[in-house]
C-alpha cells in the first residue's frame, strides 16, 4: 500500500519540491506544474519515483511486521487465555 501512495504522491511531491527550490520566484503549484509538462512531459512527473518506493517501502513493512507482532502480543487467544504479554507480565511480577 505505501508503494502504491508513493507513485501515486509522486508528481504532488516533485512540485513541491520545485517550489521549494525556486530561489527567488513566486510562482504557484500550477504553473510549475504546466511548465514542467511542457518542457519534460508527463513522464517527468514519475521520474524519481522508483527510488522514493525504494526508500519508503522497507520501512512501511517493518512498521507492518511490528504491528501484527504487537497485535498478537496483546491479543487474547481463541481459547479465552489472558493476552501473551499480559502473561509474560504476571509472570514477571510473581518472581
Amino acid at each position: 500500500a505505501a508503494a502504491v501512495a508513493t507513485l501515486l504522491t509522486s508528481p504532488a511531491d516533485l512540485v513541491k519540491t520545485r517550489l521549494q527550490t525556486a530561489v527567488g520566484e513566486r510562482r504557484g503549484a500550477a504553473a510549475i506544474a504546466a511548465d514542467l509538462y511542457r518542457a519534460e512531459g508527463a513522464r517527468a512527473f514519475f521520474a524519481g519515483a522508483p527510488a522514493r518506493v525504494l526508500a519508503i517501502a522497507p520501512g512501511s513493512a517493518i512498521s507492518f511486521f511490528l504491528y501484527e507482532v504487537a497485535k498478537r502480543l496483546a491479543a487474547p487467544t481463541c481459547t479465552g487465555e489472558l493476552p501473551q504479554l499480559e502473561r509474560m507480565t504476571r509472570a514477571r511480577s510473581e518472581v
